[in-house]
């Protein structure tokens, strides 16, 4: 055997003393323990468990909210007059005075004036919760505002003038809630036409015989 011999099984006994050669690193992710993945599994369920409480819980609160608010609207809807009904009392019990006092007097007088101020009053009562008179008399007719009950021939006013209130009319806010109903003025026609006119309907009477 050569000396060369010798050396290579020299190498190869120390090569085999101290172990193989190290693997090659295959780039593979190592292989999870079992307790591992069922730790992880838990964390996710119990994320999961704590995410669904809390939609449970906000479910729950706006369902509370919802209920509050429809049954503040209700009670809104149902008591909306009470402000209302209180600034009216006094005026009822005012005009009770006013009829109490008519019973025992005969002031005339005064029992006007005491419905006067109960009117004054209930007046106020309206103003204060925007109910306002429509404005009529004198007015030139207005078909958003007035209804025209009759026309009466009239010199004196222009056409289409209110010359008479017979109902008042009342607004809240900018909406007519009744309107005035009033009698309206009309240009008179000319003495000549008026004759015709007349002629003719005694003529259509006379024909209808």
């Amino acid at each position: 055997m050569s000396a060369t011999d010798d050396a290579r099984q020299e190498q190869d006994a120390g090569q085999g003393a101290e172990g193989a050669p190290p693997a090659e690193d295959t780039g593979a992710e190592p292989v999870a323990e079992p307790a591992d993945e069922l730790a992880a599994l838990r964390r996710a369920l119990t994320e999961r468990d704590e995410k669904v409480e809390l939609l449970q819980r906000t479910a729950a609160d706006l369902d509370n909210r919802r209920k509050r608010t429809e049954r503040q609207m209700a009670e809104s809807v149902r008591y909306a007059l009470q402000d209302f009904a209180l600034d009216l009392l006094p005026v009822i019990d005012n005009f009770e005075r006013a009829l109490d006092h008519a019973g025992e007097s005969r002031d005339v007088a005064a029992l006007h004036d005491g419905l006067k101020l109960v009117h004054d009053q209930l007046l106020g009562v309206l103003r204060k919760y925007r109910v306002e008179k429509i404005a009529a008399l004198g007015e030139a007719f207005d078909p958003n505002h007035h209804e025209a009950i009759a026309q009466v021939d009239s010199a004196e006013h222009p056409d289409q003038t209110v010359v008479d209130v017979e109902q008042q009319g009342y607004r809240l806010h900018d909406r007519v809630i009744r309107p005035s109903r009033v009698i309206v003025s009309r240009e008179p026609k000319p003495a000549g036409d008026a004759e015709r006119d007349e002629g003719q309907a005694e003529s259509d009477g006379a024909g209808d015989d």
